[in-house]
């Protein structure tokens, strides 16, 4: 906008200073001619007459005519300029209405998300879930710690890691089924959610633009529902779930929990093919 306004001033003092100029021209010709002229009768001498019109016109003419095509570019870029700001002005005023569509879909969204989503009972699922991932894991470590030797000692990792791999996926449905049904409403919803963010190409149209509305959305959710979205995804075999979890840093942003964090790396490490 200071550029415009700066642009207007210069033009305006371009037009002020080519009319100030016609001006003092056309007042210095007319003093030129009382000057040498003023006492001299028409009938004194006709041709001098003639001579002093041929001037005049010639004079006048040479600044006019300058002057003119200058003034007639000036009101094609001003008139050029006026119609490229109104249409930036028409550009900005259907982003400000996608924002205001985008915004009141997006906190209503929001709000059905969060009455899905029992509070005790999702703490309670986080909990039971991360518990016993974290004892498979813990298993996992201890044996391959206190094994070394064993004759099947690579064998047995190998199983293990197969097996725990699965459990990252097993457990969710497990801790769903009992008594947690409402997780897989709950996580689609979610995901979804985060769909309809990032596929948005009117507004949100940027990756930064994005990822500010996908924080609010991080922000109402606690360490332990990061966890369950990833178990999810994991679960249903759903690439596209994970690589948006991972795209929008829900398993990069530390918990300062240790068996949380650990399970967030997983995920993070995590690829389906």
């Amino acid at each position: 906008m200071e550029k415009i306004e700066l642009e207007n001033n210069t033009q305006k003092f371009i037009t002020r200073t080519l009319i100030s100029i016609v001006v003092v021209s056309v007042v210095a010709v007319i003093a030129a001619y009382v000057w040498k002229f003023h006492s001299l009768k028409l009938s004194d001498s006709t041709a001098i007459w003639g001579s002093f019109g041929d001037y005049l016109a010639g004079t006048l003419s040479g600044i006019l005519t300058p002057v003119t095509v200058i003034l007639i570019w000036l009101t094609y870029k001003s008139q050029k300029e006026e119609s490229t700001n109104q249409g930036l002005i028409i550009v900005k005023q259907m982003d400000l209405l996608s924002q205001q569509s985008f915004e009141q879909t997006f906190f209503s969204w929001l709000q059905s998300i969060q009455n899905i989503r029992p509070i005790e009972k999702a703490e309670q699922a986080s909990s039971e879930y991360i518990t016993s991932i974290t004892n498979e894991i813990n298993n996992y470590l201890r044996y391959g710690i206190t094994n070394t030797t064993d004759e099947n000692y690579l064998g047995i990792m190998k199983a293990m890691a197969d097996q725990l791999t699965g459990s990252y996926s097993h457990t969710y449905t497990r801790v769903k089924d009992d008594g947690h049904g409402w997780l897989d409403t709950y996580s689609y919803a979610v995901m979804e959610f985060i769909s309809f963010i990032d596929e948005n190409d009117i507004y949100p149209r940027t990756l930064e633009q994005k990822q500010q509305y996908v924080s609010i959305l991080i922000s109402h959710l606690n360490n332990g529902d990061r966890v369950l979205l990833g178990a999810f995804a994991i679960s249903k075999q759903d690439i596209r779930y994970l690589d948006l979890l991972k795209k929008y840093n829900f398993f990069t942003k530390r918990s300062g929990q240790e068996n949380v964090d650990r399970l967030l790396k997983v995920f993070q490490d995590t690829n389906i093919k």
